[in-house]
C-alpha cells in the first residue's frame, strides 16, 4: 500500500500566491498554496465512476494509461508505454498514490464515497499549457524587446517524512528561445518573498542553468512538513523567433523517506 507522503510523493510541488491559489500566473511568491504545479492533466476518456485523478507525475510521460479495479477490489495503473504497478487498496475517502511498475511513474488518486468503484479507466496524458513552469505567452511586443519573467513555487516535505539531497536540474530542449535558470530561496515558514509582478526579479537570489544531474543545483534537505522555494526565471531574447508551443523541462532527484 502506498499513502500520500511516502516514496514518490515525499516531496510535494506546489504553487505560491496564497493558500488557495490556483492560478500559475499568480505564482509569485508568499505564503504556499495547495494547489500542486502541474505537468501533465488527464483527459479521462472512460473513468473508473469513483476515482478522481488529483496529479500526474511528469515521469509518466504523454500518452495513453490504465487505471483498473482487480478481482480484489484494489486499484492498478498502467502508465503510458509502461507495465501495471502493484495493486493498492483504497478506501472510500481516501487518496492515494499509484504507480506503475517503475515507482517514479505515479498519479494521486481520491475515491470518491457512494460510487460504484469497479471497471478500466482510460485516459490520455497530456500537456500543460502556459503552467507554472512553462509560464504564459509571449506577446509581440514582448518578442520584439525580448522579456524576463519569473515564478515563485514551493517544495514542502510532506506527512511525517523528510528528504535529503535533491538535485534539480534543467535538461536541454531542441530549438527552445527561452533560457531557464532557477534559483533557490529559503522559506520563513510557509512562505518566501513576494514579487509585484512577473517582471520584477525576487531579491537576493542566484539563478543557475544546470543542465545536467552533475552539475545540478542541490537542496541538501528539506524535514519534515517543511517548505523550500524555487525561483524560475525565462529570458526570451529580443527579436526572439515566437515558437506555437515551447517545452520546458524541470528534473527532479532526491531521497526520500518511506
Amino acid at each position: 500500500m502506498t499513502d500520500i507522503g511516502t516514496q514518490v510523493d515525499s516531496l510535494g510541488f506546489f504553487l505560491t500566491g496564497g493558500a488557495n491559489n490556483d492560478d500559475p500566473d499568480a505564482s509569485l511568491g508568499g505564503v504556499v498554496s495547495s494547489s500542486r504545479v502541474i505537468g501533465l492533466g488527464p483527459l479521462i476518456s472512460s473513468p473508473v465512476p469513483s476515482v478522481r485523478v488529483d496529479h500526474v507525475y511528469p515521469a509518466v510521460a504523454k500518452g495513453d494509461a490504465e487505471m483498473s479495479v482487480d478481482s480484489n477490489g484494489d486499484l492498478v495503473f498502467t502508465p503510458p508505454g509502461g507495465t501495471a504497478g502493484t495493486p493498492v487498496t483504497i478506501a472510500a475517502g481516501e487518496s492515494k498514490v499509484i504507480t506503475g511498475a517503475d515507482a517514479n511513474k505515479a498519479m494521486v488518486v481520491f475515491r470518491e464515497a457512494g460510487l460504484n468503484f469497479s471497471g478500466v479507466g482510460k485516459l490520455s496524458l497530456l500537456g500543460v499549457l502556459n503552467g507554472t513552469l512553462a509560464m504564459a505567452n509571449v506577446t509581440d511586443a514582448q518578442r520584439v524587446a525580448g522579456v524576463t519573467t519569473y515564478r515563485g513555487v514551493m517544495f514542502m516535505a510532506q506527512g511525517l517524512h523528510g528528504v535529503t539531497d535533491i538535485r534539480l536540474w534543467l535538461p536541454p530542449v531542441a530549438g527552445a528561445q527561452g533560457v531557464f535558470s532557477i534559483g533557490v530561496e529559503a522559506a520563513v515558514g510557509d512562505s518566501i518573498q513576494i514579487i509585484p509582478d512577473e517582471t520584477t526579479a525576487p531579491v537576493a537570489v542566484v539563478f543557475s542553468t544546470p543542465t545536467t544531474e552533475g552539475a545540478a543545483l542541490v537542496i541538501p534537505g528539506v524535514s519534515a512538513g517543511a517548505c523550500v522555494g524555487l525561483w524560475i526565471r525565462r529570458v526570451f531574447p529580443a527579436a526572439g523567433t515566437v515558437d506555437p508551443q515551447e517545452d520546458f523541462q524541470l528534473a527532479m532527484k532526491y531521497i526520500g523517506a518511506t
